[in-house]
């Protein structure tokens, strides 16, 4: 059911806005005093980044009673930080991969805390029905786009990831797979991206009809 209390969710976006900051500043090393920015060419910080400008001003909106801050937007952007928590904890968390000096606490509010508050945050606070079936596939534009960034940046930058790679992620590392395999990677990304992005247009559907029985 959802929750119409402005206050509530004004202060549950806060607590996003806040988590994402946190998250972002302290593995930047912002608090350490070991400043970092680099970090930024990861999808995580960037889907967090995104994550984080979002609901600093959706928080505010809500304030003042204002509807769901742009649907479509918060649909794609809540699609990419559930893929930074899916992906890492899937793929990566077992591997020796990392993000530099990541800290415990930066990892778990990048990967875990601040994904499922998004999530949450949809559930609990958002008018149900707005989604169709064209929804994941435009809300992959965003893992899309990062991929075409990573792709450009390992190939011009010079510069180097983990274990000397010049690409941020082992399954976009053209120098090791191979062309080939990179792209069975995306495409099999995607598809699974766009099949999670249904099970979201299914469960706004299912609430949405739920509501409008209880009326």
């Amino acid at each position: 059911m959802r929750i119409s209390n402005k206050h509530l969710s004004a202060g549950f976006k806060a607590l996003i806005a806040v988590c994402a900051w946190a998250g972002i500043l302290i593995q930047c090393g912002v608090f350490s005093g070991d400043m970092d920015f680099s970090m930024l060419r990861y999808y995580t910080l960037v889907s967090n980044v995104l994550i984080a400008c979002y609901f600093s001003v959706a928080c505010v909106r809500a304030i003042k009673g204002g509807a769901t801050l742009l649907p479509d937007l918060k649909g794609a952007l809540i699609m990419g930080i559930t893929v930074t928590g899916l992906v890492f904890h899937t793929m990566l968390s077992h591997i020796s991969f990392n993000m530099g000096s990541t800290q415990t606490v930066a990892n778990q509010l990048l990967h875990t805390v601040t994904p499922l508050l998004c999530v949450a945050d949809w559930l609990l606070f958002d008018e149900k029905g707005r989604y169709t079936k064209l929804s994941p596939l435009k809300w992959v534009i965003i893992p899309d786009i990062y991929f075409v960034f990573a792709t450009i940046y390992g190939f011009t930058s010079g510069a180097t990831f983990y274990d000397g790679s010049r690409f941020p992620y082992f399954f976009i590392d053209y120098d090791r797979l191979g062309a080939g395999k990179v792209m069975l990677y995306v495409v099999g990304l995607n598809l699974a991206f766009v099949a999670l992005g249904y099970v979201f247009v299914l469960i706004d559907h299912m609430f949405n009809k739920k509501t409008r029985r209880k009326r």
